[in-house]
């Protein structure tokens, strides 16, 4: 091979590559995303590979918009649950001598065994915790970098709307950070990003 051909040939690889940096970011990201999502969800473990905290077991209150449907009409179906009345927000004390209307009030139930009992309610596992009751935050969870970032070699993952976003917030703050690699997983997806460049060096008889 003479030094023009091989010349050539570097200058054809890294056009490929850059060419090609951009989805091979993403489907990275991808992959790096169902790593994630598989050890959280199958055994609420974190990145360090240690659990995250557990699900609270605190009496709290619940209404019919803290379980899903068919869960609500069962428990509050029970007997012998205990009740208290809360004033909805925005509804002051009224003045001395008088009282608020009914309607002011909101009535909730006791559940004793907190957010862990509901999840049991609920028919989820609650003996570890994997951010999972509607699956809405997972399933919003995906790739935000634009064709741009990617094309640098960036890729990011996080939640796409305000809601979800404020979820995943919610729960980071509590447990850390979710959307951590381990060390394995970091290294199991940078030799997939070797794997694939060194195709199209291989394929280009370098």
């Amino acid at each position: 091979m003479t030094v023009d051909e091989l010349n050539k040939r570097l200058d054809r690889v890294s056009n490929e590559i850059q060419s090609r940096l951009g989805n091979t970011m993403i489907q990275i990201g991808n992959d790096a995303l169902y790593k994630i999502k598989e050890r959280i969800q199958g055994s609420g473990v974190n990145a360090k590979g240690e659990k995250f905290k557990p699900y609270s077991t605190k009496e709290m209150l619940v209404g019919g918009k803290s379980f899903r449907k068919k869960d609500a009409t069962m428990f509050f179906n029970r007997k012998g649950l205990d009740w208290k009345s809360l004033r909805k927000p925005g509804v002051g004390k009224p003045p001395e001598g008088k009282h608020n209307k009914k309607s002011d009030y909101v009535r909730l139930a006791v559940l004793p065994g907190g957010y862990k009992q509901l999840r049991e309610i609920s028919g989820l596992q609650a003996s570890f915790v994997d951010f999972t009751f509607t699956t809405d935050m997972w399933s919003n969870i995906g790739i935000v970098s634009d064709v741009a970032e990617a094309n640098k070699g960036i890729v990011r993952i996080s939640a796409k709307t305000e809601k979800e976003k404020k979820k995943l917030e919610g729960n980071t703050a509590r447990r850390g950070n979710i959307l951590e690699l381990s060390d394995k997983e970091l290294a199991e997806v940078s030799e997939t990003f070797g794997m694939r460049l060194q195709q199209i060096i291989d394929k280009n008889g370098l």
